[in-house]
């Protein structure tokens, strides 16, 4: 697997200049469409402060996120922990701006949620925010080359779109439609469609759920990759959290967010 230098994430002074150090692309290779200069300022690329989501059914309420707190950093690696119904999809969904927090304070790329419209958020996940959920399927009709440049912009997308899915094993599935992909295949197609626009923050849900081995590793792989180049990466997972090399790690409980200790430090 690809190694990743972990001092640009552990060493405070560093963070939020890791795309200031990036070296220029190698020859063959897709430029990032970061702004270097704003990711040198921003600081945490996401931070949710107290947040809760609470859903009313009748008479019933449900507390699915309460009080959750965490931040992410560029370069860094966050990855949620917890049994299915915990809360942690719910938790990624508030991270996306694709649902509203019943309570509390969501910052994005520096803005408070509260101030950013559904249109701007939108084009966000177009661009600077790369989103891997199951709510957001592959289109039937389209091959699986087609699906991921179906949010991809810039003069490369093609290229970028080809080098995602041949390093995720599927040069020879370009012209399939997803009927004729395995799930596994699938997954794998939606991971690289939110991977191709270079995104400074990428949200995961299960990306290697169901994948062999080999194939959870060439995910892997490319999300430690995309933080290399200053990308943070928020990961939930029924997966051992070591598997991803993360940085910060939580434990999701019955709604209730619980900072995990990595090496004597303990994530916010």
């Amino acid at each position: 697997m690809h190694e990743r230098n972990r001092l640009t994430v552990h060493d405070p002074p560093l963070r939020g200049r890791v795309m200031a150090a990036r070296s220029p692309p190698a020859a063959g290779e897709v430029e990032s469409s970061f702004d270097r200069d704003a990711a040198v300022t921003l600081g945490p690329l996401l931070r949710m402060h107290d947040v809760t989501r609470r859903f009313v059914r009748g008479q019933q309420r449900i507390d699915a996120v309460q009080g959750a707190s965490l931040e992410l950093w560029p370069g860094e690696v966050g990855v949620v922990g917890g049994p299915s119904g915990s809360g942690k999809s719910t938790l990624l969904l508030m991270a996306a701006a694709m649902l509203t927090p019943s309570t509390g304070r969501i910052e994005l790329f520096g803005r408070n949620l509260a101030d950013v419209s559904a249109s701007e958020a939108t084009a966000w996940r177009g661009g600077r925010l790369g989103v891997v959920m199951p709510v957001c399927d592959l289109v039937p009709y389209l091959h699986a080359l087609d699906n991921v440049r179906v949010a991809a912009h810039g003069p490369h997308s093609r290229d970028r779109a080809i080098e995602l899915l041949d390093r995720f094993g599927l040069g020879d599935r370009l012209w399939h439609r997803p009927s004729q992909l395995s799930g596994g295949e699938q997954r794998r197609v939606l991971v690289a469609r939110g991977m191709v626009n270079e995104p400074e923050l990428i949200i995961c849900d299960e990306p290697t759920a169901n994948l062999d081995p080999d194939n959870a590793d060439r995910i892997r792989d490319q999300l430690l990759r995309q933080c290399e180049r200053g990308a943070a990466v928020l990961i939930v997972t029924h997966e051992s959290c070591e598997r991803f090399s993360a940085d910060r790690r939580w434990r999701m409980r019955s709604g209730n967010l619980e900072p995990e200790n990595i090496g004597g430090r303990t994530s916010s």
